[in-house]
């Protein structure tokens, strides 16, 4: 939210910052540019129909950003697990498809030798 920046400099300075949602005067007629619905909002604060909205201390904000950095950081962590897990299921499964040579098919790293009962050296060292 790139004003909550401006929010915190200004309120740095002793200035007092009134953060409006402006939904309620967004439709009412003649105030067409950004120029002219500030000075809009401005007559409604000088004549107080304005509510400040709540924004929580600064120690309440900053530590729901550590919880919201740890959320992140956590659910990241999560996702890093469930990869590795992954990857590590789909390599065994290869693996042991490779090794069984009762499912009738021949893995791409065995060949057969001239004679049709015997297995070539490949295939030997592919199962080590």
């Amino acid at each position: 939210m790139y004003w909550i920046a401006v929010q915190e400099i200004l309120e740095q300075a002793g200035i007092e910052v009134y953060l409006v949602n402006a939904r309620g005067t967004q439709n009412l007629p003649g105030r067409k540019s950004d120029v002219q619905e500030c000075q809009w909002l401005m007559k409604l604060h000088t004549y107080g129909l304005l509510r400040n909205s709540f924004r929580p201390p600064e120690e309440i904000r900053s530590v729901r950003t550590v919880w919201r950095l740890r959320d992140r950081l956590v659910k990241d962590a999560g996702r890093a697990i469930q990869q590795i897990q992954k990857a590590l299921t789909v390599r065994r499964s290869l693996k042991s498809r490779q090794r069984d040579p009762s499912n009738g098919a021949i893995p791409s790293c065995v060949g057969r030798t001239n004679r049709a009962s015997t297995w070539s050296l490949s295939y030997v060292a592919c199962l080590g």
